[in-house]
């Protein structure tokens, strides 16, 4: 049986339930949340690898353009699929830059028709890196590009 961990036993690192087990199977359930949370570990290394080296997140913007813009593949049915595409876009707006206003630019843009041409993860990259830029940088809150550290 699967089961929710809501309080955890003192000084173990388990929930209640955890600590007494239900049935034989529960052994995988527990293997599987392990290979779970290392797989999600990982998924977050990479993505602060990204983030943190202007190439790769120059690449990552660029994709996360072009998946936008790809719903005027399908025509009409395209721009439904903006709505799917909508929040996901702005999830990684927001991790990638961290300002909620582009987050919302970037949402906004997804879902007004005929608006997915805009570049809005390229642009929020110029405004994060290009130095020129730094006045917007601070007026939309864009966080400034990570210190790079000599290796």
């Amino acid at each position: 049986t699967f089961f929710s961990c809501r309080h955890m036993s003192a000084g173990t690192g388990m929930s209640e339930a955890q600590a007494v087990p239900a049935s034989g199977g529960e052994h995988f359930h527990f293997a599987r949340l392990r290979a779970a949370e290392r797989a999600w570990q990982e998924i977050a290394r990479c993505a602060e690898q990204v983030r943190s080296d202007p190439k790769l997140l120059l690449i990552a913007c660029i994709i996360i353009d072009l998946i936008g813009v790809a719903s005027y593949i399908i025509l009409i049915l395209g721009e439904l699929t903006d709505f799917a595409w909508a929040p996901i876009a702005g999830f990684l707006l927001h991790y990638l830059f961290g300002s909620m206003l582009v987050t919302s630019l970037g949402v906004l843009e997804e879902l007004l028709p005929f608006t997915d041409i805009v570049p809005t993860a390229t642009i929020a990259w110029m405004i994060m890196h290009v130095e020129s830029l730094q006045f917007l940088r601070v007026l939309l809150g864009v966080r400034p590009p990570p210190v790079r550290q000599a290796d």
